[in-house]
């Protein structure tokens, strides 16, 4: 059974039954126009050869037209068919195909035949004969026929690559041969025709020691022609010989295929002449030579011919695409491209290449395994002395890790920009010089100016009115960004009152900092200010509420304790435990006001607090006859004013204490995703109504208490800037959480 089932035309793939060892690679067209004989060759050639597969044709008209379809390394026809013989489909062959391998298999054999088909380009030619021999001769002369016609191709590519690149360097390039110890030319480019003036066929043939190197670099030569003579590579810089003039090059010889006597090498030879007497434009040649051979590697270089097919393929090309040469060879550029983006469009491409000389873009790109990067094409258009389009070259750099930079970049400017316009903060930029380069939305509110009023000033302008703590107009000099430019240091917190346009005075919070160029000069100066002027009147309030309360109970204090001491005299213990009592409550209520307008303060500076401990601490000052403490957690801390959380953490524990009843237990826990703390209690709860009252001034639930416990708690929390809230526990009792942030 044939493994290729029949075509339309009555042609027959055809495949011997028996497992094959490997893949075939070998596609070979049998005509024939006895479909037994042909059959039958084919057959016996798959048996042979298992790198062989098969396509039949019974008449020469069937084999041209599996050649228009298929991919035929070789043809095996018979010599007499009807119609057309085997002789006329090979030239029909030819004329169509070029020297695809043909192989003349015939019954009928004679001199005359094998010499016409030689003749006419024939491969090879066998007489058919009995038994499977002739089958074992032909598989044979198969195999080797298709080698031989593949090697041929690919010298032939090789050949053409290698002088698309002799012809195109721009630099001048002899092609030499060793004989008896001579450096001989066998061909020039166009390059050294120009640059030394040469004939091209009046050099070929001579000795390069007598044609080039002067007398005065014979010795220096042929120390470096015994390195090429011993296959070493050369390069050295040297004087040469023009016509006309001695010129300096530097010169690169690469021997190849090097024995005793014989052997070839390419002198490549690069016009420094010029160069030496400019040092500049030397170093500048030279990094851009370095960049385009010794480092090659990080640009995909390849050749492609004016269809768009790779010719050619380097290493960074491998490396950066991730395909073989053998892979990309012969194939059409657009297989680096996605299946998106359509052929016809990269040919576009190559079209204006070679309308404008070169085309250049960035964008994605895409490797063999699918993965992207970011890359700069160049394709360059080629063109012969003629004119004529011999092809592109297409130049690719991976800038993958630029483009992330400055991705990053973008995002951090970004992030920047953001944060300064919604900053709580106002922020305002200034020039050494006290320009202002910009502001914030922030800043315009609170000096009550537009943006573009602010950067239309400078610091020195008259417009900007600012005061010092006792009312006085603040020198100029004294200016935080004046301070920082001159100091080059940060200057932090600053008190000032602005006086805005519509005469409001505001206490502002000044803070200046340097931003510094890289010789360390002060390149930028960033002032930022709030408006502190609630924080200051409620600081007084507090201030002026203590004062108040402290002298008001303090009075009737001292009448207390004077009373007592007549008590003492009268002997009367009565009076003596109420004035006592009275005097402590006063004083505890003395206290607990002053927590409160002293403590209620916003915090300025805070530090770490390891919680746990901290709870501990503080509870061992508590006085307790049976309560028990819980602490349901290890490791947690908090940015905290030590001292403030100490006293928080001791009024919520004394408050559980004093409300919880006998053998109360009180938690200490951590809210969820680590947001605070809560305190809770299993005694006996507050109600829905006093929920509402416990954090007011004065209010209490004892007989003993001032009702100042709970204020001092939330004005502590509020200073930090957390929120505390108060609810009942899980066992029925109190609970009152504190959320931080």
């Amino acid at each position: 059974m044939n493994d290729y089932p029949a075509t339309n035309d009555g042609a027959t793939l055809v495949s011997d039954s028996l497992e094959s060892t490997r893949e075939p690679d070998i596609c070979v067209l049998c005509v024939d126009d006895d479909p037994e004989i042909v059959e039958l060759t084919a057959a016996l050639l798959k048996r042979e050869n298992d790198r062989i597969a098969t396509i039949a044709a019974t008449s020469a008209s069937d084999g041209l037209d599996r050649l228009q379809t298929e991919a035929v390394d070789c043809i095996v026809s018979d010599y007499q068919m009807s119609r057309v013989d085997g002789l006329a489909f090979l030239d029909q062959v030819r004329a169509e195909y070029g020297d695809v391998p043909f192989i003349l298999f015939t019954g009928e054999g004679s001199e005359e035949i094998a010499s016409e088909a030689i003749s006419r380009g024939v491969t090879d030619y066998l007489q058919k004969g009995p038994g499977p021999n002739r089958y074992a001769i032909l598989a044979n002369r198969v195999e080797n026929v298709v080698e031989q016609h593949r090697v041929k191709r690919t010298l032939e590519r090789e050949r053409t690559r290698h002088a698309a690149l002799f012809q195109h360097t721009p630099d001048p390039i002899v092609d030499i041969t060793f004989e008896d110890r001579k450096l001989i030319i066998q061909d020039v480019n166009s390059a050294f025709v120009d640059i030394f003036g040469f004939d091209d066929a009046a050099v070929v043939g001579q000795d390069l020691t007598e044609l080039l190197i002067p007398e005065s670099e014979r010795d220096e030569h042929l120390a470096l022609r015994e390195q090429v003579f011993d296959g070493i590579p050369v390069e050295a810089e040297v004087r040469r010989q023009t016509v006309g003039e001695v010129r300096d090059f530097k010169l690169r010889v690469i021997p190849f295929d090097v024995t005793d006597t014989t052997g070839y090498a390419f002198a490549w030879y690069t016009d420094i002449t010029e160069l030496k007497e400019r040092e500049r434009e030397l170093r500048e040649s030279e990094l851009q030579f370095r960049s385009l051979v010794e480092g090659v590697d990080e640009y995909a270089i390849f050749m492609l011919d004016p269809d768009g097919r790779v010719v050619t393929w380097n290493a960074g090309a491998e490396r950066i695409k991730g395909y073989s040469e053998a892979e990309v060879l012969d194939e059409h550029f657009s297989v680096f491209y996605p299946d998106d983006v359509p052929r016809e469009s990269l040919d576009q491409k190559l079209a204006r290449a070679a309308r404008e000389g070169s085309v250049q873009d960035e964008g994605w790109r895409i490797r063999k395994d699918g993965t992207q990067f970011w890359g700069s094409v160049t394709i360059t258009a080629i063109y012969d002395e003629a004119g004529e389009l011999t092809g592109f070259s297409k130049v690719t750099r991976d800038l993958t890790d630029r483009r992330e930079r400055e991705e990053a970049l973008r995002r951090e400017r970004d992030l920047v920009e953001r944060v300064v316009e919604t900053s709580p903060v106002g922020i305002v930029i200034f020039s050494p010089e006290g320009n202002v380069v910009r502001a914030n939305r922030r800043a315009a509110v609170l000096l009550d100016l537009t943006k573009e009023e602010i950067e239309s000033r400078t610091y020195r302008s008259d417009e900007w009115t600012i005061l010092d703590e006792e009312g006085n107009q603040i020198p100029k000099e004294e200016y935080v960004i004046v301070q920082v430019v001159e100091h080059g240091e940060p200057v932090y917190a600053k008190r000032e009152t602005y006086v805005a346009p519509n005469g409001q005075h505001r206490v502002i919070s000044v803070s200046g900092a340097p931003i510094l160029a890289a010789d360390g000069s002060v390149e930028r100066v960033v002032i930022a200010f709030e408006d502190i002027t609630e924080l200051k009147r409620h600081n007084d309030r507090l201030e002026e509420f203590a004062s108040v309360v402290s002298h008001d109970l303090r009075n009737p204090l001292m009448v207390a304790r004077t009373s007592l001491e007549l008590a003492r005299e009268r002997d009367n213990p009565e009076d003596f435990d109420r004035i006592a009592s009275a005097l402590e409550r006063m004083d505890t209520l003395i206290d607990d006001l002053l927590t409160l307008a002293r403590k209620g303060r916003r915090v300025e500076e805070t530090q770490s607090v390891a919680l746990a401990p901290l709870v501990q601490s503080t509870w061992e000052s508590i006085p307790f006859d049976d309560a028990h403490l819980e602490v349901a957690f290890e490791e947690y801390s908090l940015e905290a004013d030590e001292a403030r959380l100490r006293q928080l953490l001791e009024n919520l524990l004394s408050n559980a204490v004093e409300h919880g009843g006998d053998g109360v237990t009180v938690t200490v826990g951590l809210l969820a995703a680590d947001a605070g703390f809560y305190v809770a209690d299993d005694g006996p709860g507050i109600t829905c109504d006093q929920l509402e009252n416990v954090f007011e001034h004065g209010y209490s639930t004892g007989d003993c208490g001032t009702g100042f416990g709970l204020s001092i708690v939330k004005s502590i929390a509020e200073a930090h800037g957390w929120t505390v809230t108060a609810s009942e526990s899980a066992d029925g009792g109190a609970r009152f959480d504190v959320t931080v942030g």
